[in-house]
């Protein structure tokens, strides 16, 4: 026999309805339901705990990343060379892939002149100012070979220029003040001369020689003990101590000097400023004290007309017991024009007047940190 193809959807159901239990199935559904849902949240927790472990570790690479440029900034100042020499890491910054399209060649718009050549730099001899003196050496045939001849006539010459330079000379220059018996209308007295040698009471150092110490001292960077060395190749000997107590004694007789470099500086459009640390002895707590030189600069150049004039520059040097902002502020709080300065925030109070413009300090470039384009991949070094 045969069965009966019948519709599945009117196929008879496999028992009543009124067989279930229709509250225990609806609790099931609810009890389901929360399953659902519970599982729904604890999905959300998840999620965000993984989104969470996920900015968590990107912060973490970050500060790594940080504590390893400063830990191969502090091995390079302390271990490294101080040549401004490529390294490894700076090389990273050249190895990156790029798929920026290539420029298109821009046509050469040189115009050609005929006869015109372009003047060759000299690699070999420094070139001759006019305003060095000159001392004319003339170099002849001995007269023996010359004795020998009818006649001898002077056709041309041929001329050669070299520079000369002359050692430093150390002499003694003796000052003879005379002293004079005087006699008017049968009355004698007696007067002497007065002259002063030494800018600096009871001292045997010349002009000259104070000079040479101030700007081999401050302006060359050479160190007492050195310029004693120097002198005593020279037969002389002058102790770093007396260098140092004449330098000290010079600055007083200077003051009227310093106020009005300070003036000039001011006067300048462009200056630039920065600091220094550096220890001082300290007899109030019997150890050295870090302190601050304050370093100026005038950029030596001023706008007329629209054109940049080349003018004396200046070079002012400030010292200070700290750090704090009020110092450029004492010196530099009436200016106007341009500062370039370094990041330092005791310079912020001079820019917020709007007076003085901040112009980047060039300087610390070569020491910044450079990051790919990818973000984790550094490197470090001079630019």
């Amino acid at each position: 026999m045969q069965p009966l193809n019948v519709p599945a959807a009117k196929q008879p159901l496999p028992m009543a309805l009124g067989a279930w239990n229709l509250p225990e199935l609806l609790g099931e559904i609810a009890a389901r339901d929360a399953t659902i849902a519970q599982q729904q949240r604890e999905i959300e927790q998840l999620r965000e705990r993984v989104e969470g472990q996920s900015e968590l570790l990107a912060k973490t690479q970050q500060v790594l990343l940080e504590l390893r440029a400063k830990l191969i900034n502090a091995r390079q100042e302390m271990f490294g060379a101080s040549r401004e020499r490529m390294n490894e890491w700076q090389l990273d910054i050249f190895d990156q892939e790029h798929e920026a399209p290539l420029p298109p060649q821009v046509p050469d718009l040189s115009i050609p002149v005929e006869g015109h050549r372009r003047k060759r730099r000299s690699k070999g001899r420094p070139a001759l100012s006019d305003d060095l003196p000159r001392e004319r050496v003339v170099h002849a045939m001995p007269e023996q070979e010359l004795a020998q001849y009818d006649r001898v006539t002077v056709i041309g010459e041929t001329l050669t220029r070299t520079l000369k330079y002359t050692p430093a000379r150390i002499s003694v220059v003796e000052h003879a003040c005379l002293r004079y018996a005087l006699v008017k209308d049968g009355v004698s007295t007696v007067r002497g001369v007065t002259f002063q040698a030494s800018p600096l009471m009871k001292s045997n150092a010349s002009p000259e020689l104070l000079a040479r110490i101030i700007v081999a001292h401050f302006d060359s960077g050479m160190p007492f003990y050195r310029l004693e060395e120097e002198f005593a190749m020279h037969g002389l000997r002058i102790s770093r101590n007396t260098m140092s107590d004449w330098t000290i004694r010079l600055s007083k007789l200077m003051l009227c000097l310093y106020e009005a470099f300070r003036r000039q500086l001011l006067s300048a459009q462009v200056i630039f400023g920065d600091d220094t640390p550096f220890p001082q002895l300290c007899k109030q707590l019997e150890r050295t004290r870090t302190v601050r030189l304050w370093g100026y600069a005038s950029a030596g150049a001023v706008l007329r007309d629209a054109q940049w004039v080349p003018v004396p520059r200046v070079v002012y040097y400030d010292y200070t017991a700290s750090r704090a902002g009020c110092h450029p502020i004492a010196l530099l709080g009436n200016y106007q024009g341009y500062l370039q300065a370094d990041d330092y925030s005791g310079w912020a109070a001079l820019f917020r007047g709007g007076k003085i413009q901040h112009v980047a300090c060039h300087a610390q470039y070569p020491e910044s940190r450079f990051m790919s384009s990818d973000g984790w991949q550094w490197a470090y070094g001079r630019a």
